[in-house]
This record gives structure tokens, sequence and C-alpha cells, in this order.
């Protein structure tokens, strides 16, 4: 029958698990079985694409992602994937409409990088698209990439032009002027379209993962990213740096191409309108630019390292300054040995976007040839984190940042060279490889399978692994016996791989969970405890916190666990966090009645609160409890304390109103009482709020009868709402309470305010006041 949640889960594991191993043929059965239970699941239809992607079935992927797109309209990834399609069946027009599409639905997801992928995808189909120029030209200027943004805003200069919009055509190009203003190729666009010459529209520069690329053949690497020796063009890259290679590579092919496009005679002839000598000056500078960067290109593929290096030397002299080509000068310098004169030229290049991470990698193997372990391992950890951050989805990257920068903070408190030089080459060994990226992934999967929605896991978590593949390889095994249901098997698989890596924590985490699922929830405890412990001393915040989080998962009344959390969240600024644990904590003491423990808590909570100026909510949880705590205790001026704190806090909480009225009267601070009622009324009125005011009253009457001021005050607001009888019955009762403690004067006055009134029975209240008054109360 379908719609059975537990088949469709076993089934889209299984197919996951299928996918991981690479066979695509289980994987596509086991999606479409997840299917026969949820027809129309998004998740299972996007996962059943990309498995006959993989399996070379494009016409069902199509379908596939087709229906994913229609059961979830607000997920790019669909449309992504059919444009990526069409295009490889050469449908370019349907693709160019998926890809604006789904940049369009990144957009609303708040995921630029990823829309401005998919707008240069539609740009590189198609180069004259106005629409996806001019958002690259505007998402590039407002991230910073001004050589990008002015490329964009040359080709909506061009498009416009073609298009009989000259006004609109010298706008882009003054807004590339502003944003480069010695840009000489922009100064010719604006002088070539004064001159009424057509403007050539320039290909858009690439970021990663865009449009396939045929790079110029690598250069041989330095040592960790392979031998000098020429690669196949179809080889991948053997690691971070040299895929950042055959990017810089591409984007100082498109530049060359981009300016040789418009001819040189046409360039001249622009610039007729300035000084002539400079004009001469600059164009000579950025053609002398464009020849060594050709030259460069050209001896870099012909395998001439020292050549390309002296070009793109003269080429940076000459004013190149973009960070591909001081990456490409440091990967040379690499590659001849020289890591001294590497290391300035790759430091240019390391706020790219698009080289950043083969940046960090290349000047951590610079400064580690160099003898600079400390500074070395700060880059390869910035190279990993920056892959890292690449295998998580979009809502997990800011707390894997943060926990990244435990671990620069770790490593920088640490003075151990060989700790550094031992995490360098680990580092090493995970980004190397031409599967170093499927690797990394898989990884993040194992990580990810392993910490049971407890929170990201970051992959520097093996750096303390003597063989992470070996233990990746190994844990994949424990995954499997789990998904079998084979308890004994996963912990014998367990134990074999704390061979390889004994000190790695989420191993020890995934033997502890192991144990609860075979009901030793006391030695998964026990394990649990000492993991937090070992994570706190290492100084891993973050992780630590997780698995305290599970700790009390799984048993709420461990204090300890509890208090040891409440101070990591407060050292590590969460403050909100700390505040939910406290008040957890002061329930579980009042649950063991310990209630001075627990008054404790939440003062030193709501000091907290106040000090750092946590929003009010949470003062009024703490105060309730506070309140409550010392009623419970019989405690009546603490109690007043709190709820008149409460009241101040906010003046239309009813209870707390209620509760500092009912203390002071308990307390017989009766004119404090009645200033207090006084108030409450009064500025419950002002608010609009006479209904509640009524209702209020009315319920404080019930709870105390016999509390003349409060009847009074009653009767007072009936009168003002013109309910004479409810009135007169509230005033009755107040004679009553005067007559019943002796107060005859009192009660006279109440039965004249009656009379006064003339209200129905008149009479036997007038008899009443003749008797008062003839007894000598008058």
């Amino acid at each position: 029958m379908p719609g059975r949640r537990e088949v469709y889960d076993q089934a889209l594991r299984q197919g996951n698990s299928a996918a991981w191993d690479q066979k695509w043929e289980h994987a596509i059965a086991a999606y479409r079985r997840a299917l026969e239970e949820f027809p129309g699941d998004a998740a299972a239809l996007e996962h059943l694409g990309l498995a006959y992607v993989q399996n070379g079935q494009l016409d069902l992927a199509l379908t596939a992602y087709q229906q994913a797109a229609t059961a979830d309209p607000s997920n790019p990834i669909p449309q992504e994937k059919m444009s990526e399609i069409l295009e490889r069946k050469g449908r370019a027009p349907e693709a160019i409409r998926g890809y604006m599409a789904a940049a369009e639905l990144y957009l609303g997801r708040h995921e630029g990088e990823k829309a401005m992928d998919d707008w240069l995808a539609a740009a590189r189909l198609a180069p004259e698209n106005l629409l996806a120029r001019s958002r690259l030209a505007l998402a590039f200027e407002r991230t910073g990439r001004t050589l990008h943004a002015v490329t964009e805003y040359l080709a909506l200069a061009a498009i416009l032009q073609k298009n009989n919009q000259r006004d609109k055509a010298m706008q882009a190009v003054d807004q590339a002027i502003r944003l480069q203003p010695t840009n000489q190729q922009v100064a010719r666009a604006r002088a070539a379209l004064q001159a009424g010459e057509a403007l050539a529209v320039p290909p858009p520069l690439r970021l990663r993962g865009t449009a396939p690329l045929v790079p110029p053949k690598p250069a041989p690497a330095p040592a960790p990213i392979g031998e000098p020796a020429p690669k196949p063009e179809d080889e991948p890259p053997a690691n971070a740096f040299e895929d950042a290679q055959i990017q810089a590579l591409a984007i100082l092919a498109n530049l060359t191409f981009e300016s040789t496009r418009e001819p040189v005679a046409a360039r001249r002839a622009g610039l007729e309108e300035f000084d002539r000598d400079a004009a001469a000056e600059a164009s000579g500078s950025h053609d002398e630019v464009l020849v060594q960067l050709a030259k460069a290109i050209d001896s870099f593929a012909r395998g001439s390292q020292q050549e390309a290096c002296g070009a793109l030397e003269r080429s940076i002299r000459a004013g190149c300054d973009y960070p591909a080509a001081h990456f490409m000068l440091g990967a040379l310098r690499l590659a001849l040995g020289e890591p001294a004169r590497a290391v300035p030229a790759l430091e240019r290049a390391v706020d790219s976007p698009e080289l950043g991470m083969g940046a960090h990698y290349g000047l951590g193997f610079a400064l580690g040839r160099l003898n600079q372990s400390f500074k070395a391992v700060g880059h390869y950890l910035a190279a990993l984190r920056m892959a890292d951050l690449r295998t998580v989805a979009a809502e997990q990257r800011d707390s894997l940042q943060r926990q990244y920068e435990t671990f620069f903070e770790v490593d920088e408190k640490s003075q151990d060279a060989a700790k550094w030089q031992e995490s360098c080459e680990r580092i090493e060994s995970l980004m190397s490889g031409v599967d170093w990226e499927s690797r990394l992934r898989l990884a993040r999967a194992q990580l990810d399978s392993q910490s049971d929605g407890q929170g990201v896991v970051p992959l520097a978590a093996m750096l303390s692994l003597g063989r992470p593949q070996a233990l990746i390889e190994a844990m994949a095994h424990v995954e499997t016996a789990l998904r079998r249901g084979l308890m004994r098997t996963a912990m014998e698989e367990a134990m074999f791989a704390l061979d390889h890596g004994p000190s790695y924590l989420p191993l020890h985490q995934r033997i502890a969970e192991i144990q609860l699922r075979e009901g030793m929830q006391e030695a998964a405890l026990q394990k649990l405890t000492t993991i937090a412990r070992t994570y706190v001393a290492r100084g891993e915040k973050p992780q630590a916190g997780r698995v305290l989080e599970r700790i009390l998962q799984l048993n709420p009344m461990d204090i300890e666990a509890r208090l040891e959390l409440i101070k990591l969240l407060t050292a590590q600024g969460d403050l909100r966090g700390a505040l939910s644990q406290s008040l957890d904590l002061g329930e579980t003491y009042s649950q063991l009645a310990e209630q001075e423990e627990a008054r404790q808590c939440y003062e030193t909570a709501l000091q907290l609160a106040r000090a750092n100026r946590v929003d009010a909510s949470w003062q009024i949880q703490l105060l309730y409890r506070l309140g409550d705590l010392h009623l419970q205790r019989l405690d009546w001026r603490s109690a007043l304390l709190s709820f008149s704190q409460l009241h101040e806090l906010d003046p239309s909480d009813e209870r707390a109103s209620t509760q500092v009225v009912e203390l002071l009267l308990r307390l017989r601070r009766t004119n404090e009482a009645q200033s207090m009622l006084d108030s409450i009324v009064a500025e419950w009125n002002s608010q609009g709020r006479a209904d509640q005011v009524v209702t209020w009253l009315e319920e404080m009457v019930r709870l105390r009868a016999e509390t003349p001021m409060l009847r009074q005050k009653l009767a007072e607001i009936y009168l003002q709402r013109g309910r004479v009888t409810e009135a007169v019955a509230q005033m009755d009762a107040l004679g009553e309470i005067h007559l019943d403690a002796g107060h005859t004067k009192e009660a006279i006055a109440v039965v004249r305010a009656i009379v006064g009134l003339n209200p129905a029975g008149v009479e036997e209240y007038r008899t009443l006041l003749k008797k008062l008054e003839g007894a000598g109360g008058g």
C-alpha cells in the first residue's frame, strides 16, 4: 500500500548507498521503489534523475527532473539539471531559459553564487542575452569582482549598441569606468562608442563550475601535485592546486581572447580624443600585457616553465594585476623549485573566489618546504575549509565555518612543530589524487551519517588520523552493517576501524550509538561523557557541545553535563542557548527538590541575561521561574520582588499584575496594594483594554471575595460602564464585609452611595441606612 514511510526511507538509503558505490542500476531500482510509496516525492525524483544521468539515460533523467521541478517548484536544482541535460542534447534555447529560471530560484534562497553560475551558463550559450549579462554585471559589482563586472558592462554596452540604444550603451560604459577608472580597455570602448564604431561582445569571465573547459596542457606541478610530466587533456586535476591552475589558465586565456576581438587599428583610432602621448603609452602598456600573457600561455603549453615565468613577470610589470596572473606565477615558481619566490605571488591570489582554495594549498606546500610549518598548516586548513564548505548545504556553512575557527585556535596554541608538519601531510593526503573531490564528498557522507542529526562535523576532524583514507573505508563498513541491522558486525567493524584512528572521536561516538541500539545505555553514556571531556580538553568547543546535547537527550537529569554545556555555550557567546539550558537545569533541580540550587541557577542566568542585554523574553521566563519558586517556599517578599520586576518589564502581563496585588495584600501592605490596583486599571484603560480590566477585577474578587478594595474598584468600573445593577451587587457585598468587620461608618457610606443610585428595591436600603444611623453610626 503506497505511503509507507519506513519502506520509502529504507529504499532511499539503499539508493544512496548504491550511488556512493556507483552502482547506478541498483540506485535507480531503489529510487523507483521509494517513488512507489510516494510517487510525487521531489527528493526521490531528484536522486533518480542524477542516477539516470550517471547511467547515461538522459531522456529518462530529463523526465525525472521535470517531475521533481513540478513537485517542488521552489527548488532550483531540478531546473539547473534539466538545463545541463538540454545543453548536452543541443537544445540551447530551452537550456538558457532553464538556467535563467534556476538562477531566479537561487536568488530567492539567497544563494547568489549559485545564481551567478547559472547566469554565466546562460551567457556562455548566448553571449548577447541582455538579461543574463545585466544580472551578472550587477551581481559581480556587488560581490566585489570588479574585473568580471567591467567585462559584463562592456558586454551590455555592445549589446545595447547593436539594439540601437546608444545612450544606454554609454551608461553601461560609464559604469565600467566608475569601477575601473584606469582600465584602458574601457576607455577604448568609450572612445569607439562615441566614434560610432561597433563594439565586440566579450564572453563572460568564468567562475568555478561553469562550462566545460579544454585548457592548454597543464605544466608540470610541484612534488605534492605530481611529477613534472605531460598529462592527457582529459585527465582530471590531481589536487586543488592543479584544479586552480586550470582555472587560472582559462581566465588568462579569456583575457587575451576578449581583447583580441577588437582590431588594434580600431582601438588606436578610438583614442584620438585623448592626449596622444598618454594614450600611446597606455595603449602600448596594455598591448604589452596581452602580448606577454599570450607568450606565457604558449610557453606553459609547451612545457617551457622558465619562459612562461618570465613572460608572466613582464606582463605583471606592464600592469597585469589579475589574481590569475599572480597565481600562475606562484605555481611556476613552485614548479621551478623556488618556494620563497612563490609565496608573495600566491598571497596575491588568496582572496580570489575562483583561485583562493588552490592558492592556500600552494602556500601551504611552499611554506612547508621553507620549514615554516605553523604558517603552512594555517594555509592548508584554509584550503580544506574552502573545500569542505562546498560539501555541505548552505544552511550548514556558518556552523562549519565557526568550527574551523576552533581548529585554527587550537593549532595556534600548540608549539609542536612536528604536529604541524604531520597535519600538513595529512591535509595533502586528503586533498590529493585525481579523485580527491569524490573522496572528500564520501568522507562528508560518512561523517554526516555518523552524526545522527547532531550537527555537521568538519573534515578537519580527521587530521588526527594516521591513515584517513583507510579509516573512511573502515567507517563505510560500519555504516553498511548498521543499515542491515547487524549490530554485532557493526561493533566488530568499529573495533577494527579503531586500529586506523584510535583517537578519532567521531568513531568513538559511533561506538556509543551502537551500544545504545544494543540497550547498553550506561556504557554509552560513560563513553559519551569521556568524549565530551576530551573535546573540551582539546579546545574543540562546538563538538563538545553537540556531544553534551546528546548526553542530555539520553539523560536529561545529568546535572554535570548540563552545567558543562552552559559553560561552553556562554564561552562561545551563544547566550540564548546558555539561558535555555539554565531553564532546563533549574527545572531538573526542582524535580530533585533542590530548591536552593534551582534559585541560584535562575538568579545566575538572570544576571547573565541582564548583563548582556538579551531580549526581555528571557528575563520574563527566568523571573516567572524565580517567582513560582519563592511562592512554593512561602517566601512572599522575594516572590513580590520577582513579580514586581515582571510587571515593570510588561505592565500588560495579567498574571504578574495579579500576583503583585495578591502578594501586597498578603503582606498587609494595603496602601501599596491600593496604589498598584489603581495604577494597573488606569494603565489598561489607557491602552483600550477596558473589557480586560473588568474580567481581571471579577477574577480578583472571586479569588479574594473578602477584600474591600477589590469590590470597591469593581463597583466603580461597573458604574463607569453604566452597569448599575452589577455595581449595586458589589456595593451590597462590600457593605456586608464592613458590617461583619464592625466598620459601621464605612458600611453607612456604602449604603448611602447605593441609595444615591436609586436602584430597584431602594426602600430596603433606605430602611437599612436609618437603622444603621439610628444605632449611632452616622
